[in-house]
């Protein structure tokens, strides 16, 4: 069986943008909240998981941030967390498997396009609100 070992870096705030890297990968988008005094950043859902070439430029150009604003909660804010994976299909495994397993609310009604073995995904690294080692059932 395959098994994916993810490190996740993160938090980015959306204005801090910038420091994600422009590395291939999954990312995860949250909803959070921003404490100034401490400089802290408490996540309170994950609404979206995706894969890019580019993680960093995904997140720039997406004409769905704007929708993703719109969807949260007034005095929240979007942050990011990301971890590299440079194969395309492992990308959309992983992504595809944490979609499965924490159905965000922009990823409602996906599935994978192709058939599958089993797998596994291990994350360690900046995981709140993630699982950390599950597996996913394939389709073979």
């Amino acid at each position: 069986m395959k098994i994916f070992n993810l490190n996740i870096e993160g938090y980015w705030r959306l204005k801090n943008k910038k420091g994600i890297p422009t590395q291939p990968g999954v990312f995860f988008v949250y909803e959070c909240s921003y404490n100034i005094d401490l400089a802290t950043v408490t996540l309170i859902r994950i609404i979206y998981v995706g894969e890019s070439t580019n993680v960093n430029r995904f997140i720039d150009t997406s004409e769905s941030v704007e929708l993703w604003l719109a969807f949260i909660s007034e005095g929240h804010e979007l942050c990011f967390s990301t971890a590299y994976l440079n194969d395309l299909m492992s990308r959309e495994l992983v992504m595809a498997g944490y979609i499965k397993n924490l159905q965000p609310h922009f990823n409602k009604g996906f599935e994978i396009p192709f058939p599958y073995e089993s797998y596994q995904v291990i994350a360690s690294g900046k995981t709140s609100l993630l699982d950390t080692d599950f597996l996913v059932a394939g389709t073979l």
